[in-house]
């Protein structure tokens, strides 16, 4: 057995993805909010599956919330995952000219698994996307948290609470921003907004670029608002730039949100993530010495 292979997928992952890292720059490549897989696979859908449902699907399809993860890369990870499961590897679609790198997972035909790494924002994670319905992503979702364990919605908030110093709590903005419910979400919208208000410079304009990541049409009036009135002009700059890309964003043509509630209690979270970690390395060790 051996692991899927693409360019870097069984690269060591990295650290946690606390600190060291700026809010990003202001460009059309740092702005990018395309961690949507989206539904442009040629993956063929079965038309028997789904047979006798009530509703007819969207035609964007259904696509859970995205599952961020702990560490900078899980690459390998997620592909174990993969093969504990027998999710067929599809492809990769590497990174570039702002865009995520891809790595494709197919659960069943019309049912994927995305893991995605921004190098941007320097998050990674996993989404499930579905072309028929939203409740067929719950048993791939609940796979990938419980054996993954990414961060819980109640951490991502706590985060940005707990960081001691802007690199730290710009990371903790990303994460948050990008790990968002599906949809708008009143907690996370308040974080969100609170940070926008700063005093560093560095944390409003890492806040702006998370409310780009959650891709909430809604969050564009505020940023109008910041666009006039915030006192550094780049920061002016970056959130002219993100209201107009939320503008753009038409709810009606993106995939439709799937169920994505926390399985795992965040109390208890970390001490559970150490415990996947360590039973994932064995079996990519096992994996890896039987090629």
């Amino acid at each position: 057995m051996t692991l899927p292979q693409g360019d870097g997928v069984t690269e060591e992952d990295g650290g946690t993805a606390d600190g060291g890292v700026s809010a990003g720059d202001p460009s059309d490549a740092a702005m990018d909010t395309d961690t949507d897989p989206g539904m442009d696979t040629d993956t063929d859908t079965d038309p028997a599956a789904g047979a006798g449902e009530a509703q007819t699907p969207h035609p964007s399809g259904y696509r859970t919330r995205h599952f961020i993860f702990r560490t900078r890369r899980a690459g390998t990870r997620m592909a174990a995952v993969s093969r504990l499961h027998g999710w067929r590897y599809l492809g990769e679609r590497p990174a570039g000219a702002g865009k995520p790198r891809i790595l494709m997972f197919e659960v069943m035909p019309g049912l994927t698994v995305w893991y995605f790494e921004n190098p941007d924002a320097d998050v990674c994670g996993a989404a499930v996307n579905s072309t028929r319905c939203a409740a067929e992503t719950s048993t791939p979702a609940r796979l990938v948290q419980g054996l993954l364990v990414p961060w819980t919605l109640p951490e991502l908030l706590t985060e940005i609470e707990r960081a001691a110093d802007t690199p730290s709590r710009c990371q903790a903005l990303r994460r948050a921003g990008m790990g968002a419910p599906r949809p708008v979400d009143e907690t996370f919208r308040t974080a969100l907004t609170n940070a926008a208000a700063d005093p560093d410079p560095e944390v409003r304009t890492a806040a702006i670029l998370a409310m780009t990541y959650t891709e909430w049409p809604p969050f564009a009036p505020f940023l109008r608002s910041l666009a006039d009135d915030d006192p550094k002009r780049q920061v002016r700059r970056f959130a002219k730039r993100a209201a107009e890309l939320l503008e753009q964003i038409d709810p009606s043509v993106r995939p439709q949100p799937a169920p994505s509630d926390d399985i795992l209690p965040a109390d208890s979270a970390p001490e559970l993530y150490k415990v996947a970690e360590h039973e994932l390395d064995k079996v990519i060790a096992q994996y890896t010495g039987a090629r």
